[in-house]
């Protein structure tokens, strides 16, 4: 087998003028790499020359599947760096950084919604609780319903968090 080169990319062009497919980082561990070549899906022969450049290099078991575009890496013995060097450095892939987390790309939004939609909530809170408390009432379910609604109301209307002590009881 002949070493591993710019044909995978390319069609033979010179790695250092070439346009590589650009692989991104689905996960990374321990051992363990998945990558996305959105731009190569579909095209078998690419993904089984890259799986066997990549293995030939000795990076770890890979395996290919042309139709969703994906190659897992497994006992990987590189870092997701060191890979993109070696696949930039033979021609196959630039491997691009993982894409931001949910929860990095959600903070500002939550952040947003703790500082306007919440204290507005938590004001309409106490009056729609004690709403259904009167529902439960008018339909005659007054114990446990209506009272547990009622003291879920009275607690969440107070500043400090807590009306009544948790164990209070109504007696008739």
């Amino acid at each position: 087998m002949s070493p591993p080169g710019p044909e995978l990319a390319s069609g033979g062009a010179d790695p250092a003028g070439a346009v590589l497919p650009v692989a991104q980082v689905v996960h990374a561990a321990a051992g363990r790499i998945r990558l996305r070549v959105a731009a190569m899906r579909g095209d078998a022969a690419f993904f089984s020359r890259l799986a066997a450049a990549i293995e030939g290099a000795g990076v770890g078991n890979v395996h290919a599947n042309a139709v969703t575009g994906s190659i897992l890496i497994e006992g990987c013995t590189t870092s997701v760096e060191e890979l993109n060097a070696l696949a930039r450095e033979r021609g196959w892939l630039q491997v691009a950084d993982a894409p931001e987390s949910a929860a990095a790309i959600l903070e500002p939004a939550l952040r947003q919604w703790q500082q306007t939609a919440l204290p507005r909530l938590t004001r309409v809170l106490p009056a729609v609780v004690l709403a259904l408390a009167a529902v439960q009432a008018g339909r005659g379910r007054l114990l446990p319903p209506a009272m547990s609604l009622l003291l879920y109301a009275l607690d969440a209307s107070s500043e400090r968090g807590a009306a009544l002590p948790r164990d209070a009881s109504i007696s008739a």
